[in-house]
């Protein structure tokens, strides 16, 4: 598999990862402009944006909005770490056994 000879392990990325990822190559490669660069991900929140100077600026709603959106983004990841973390540790218990 080509994400396993790039270094990454699709058991650790899961199924829906895995499949979106080909699907969107898959894509991109039957459109006209090709494999594009990816655009810049809006989901992650700079301490910029959540200054309070920014804050201030941007309605209640929209505040609410984007610290909403960054915690989504940070489950995700504690998420992704868990399973990072399960995974290593099954791989020592497996390697201690075999020892």
């Amino acid at each position: 598999m080509a994400l396993r000879k790039l270094g990454y392990e699709p058991e650790l990325l899961g199924f829906e990862r895995v499949h979106n990822i080909t699907k969107r190559i898959r894509r991109a490669g039957k459109s006209p402009e090709g494999i594009q660069p990816a655009p810049k991900s809006r989901m992650r929140i700079s301490r910029e944006q959540f200054g309070a100077a920014e804050l201030k600026k941007m309605s209640r709603r929209e505040s609410e909005r984007r610290m909403q959106q960054e915690i989504m983004y940070l489950q995700q990841q504690m998420a992704f770490l868990k399973k990072l973390m399960r995974q290593a540790e099954a791989r020592i218990r497996i390697s201690e056994h075999g020892r």
